[in-house]
């Protein structure tokens, strides 16, 4: 019996052979589906797949040097944080309401903590999946 094409193609990943750090981006939606309004099935799915990837990578590559780590931020002062229709007054004013920080996250928060991961100084950190979302998952 043949194995599924995504479990081959899989198998075909080649190793990582540099040291260093490898980043990649999950999202909150892999891990608080129910909290978002009108997230897809198949983007959520998509989210938690960069999640697994992420912590199994980890296992194969680590013997390299190869750190690797994802973060997972929540609504950003992006486009993609607006509802259909939504100016970022309403976004505003309904993220106030919905997430215990009260506002949406600049992306010079995520920046930062992505350049730390990427820095000798996260030296331990290893298979993190980071969740930056001002509180909507605690």
């Amino acid at each position: 019996m043949a194995a599924p094409a995504a479990v081959s193609l899989v198998m075909r990943l080649p190793r990582l052979d540099v040291p260093g750090a490898l980043l990649a981006t999950a999202g909150l939606v892999a891990f608080a589906y129910g909290l978002l309004e009108g997230t897809t099935g198949a983007y959520a799915a998509s989210k938690a797949a960069v999640s697994a990837l992420t912590r199994t990578a980890v296992l194969e590559n680590i013997g390299a040097g190869v750190r690797i780590n994802a973060v997972s931020p929540g609504a950003l002062d992006t486009t993609m944080s607006l509802r259909p229709g939504e100016t970022e007054d309403d976004r505003a004013a309904r993220m106030r309401e919905s997430l215990p920080i009260g506002r949406v996250g600049g992306l010079d928060e995520i920046t930062g903590t992505v350049l730390w991961l990427a820095s000798d100084d996260a030296g331990f950190a290893v298979g993190l999946d980071l969740v930056l979302d001002g509180g909507a998952s605690a």
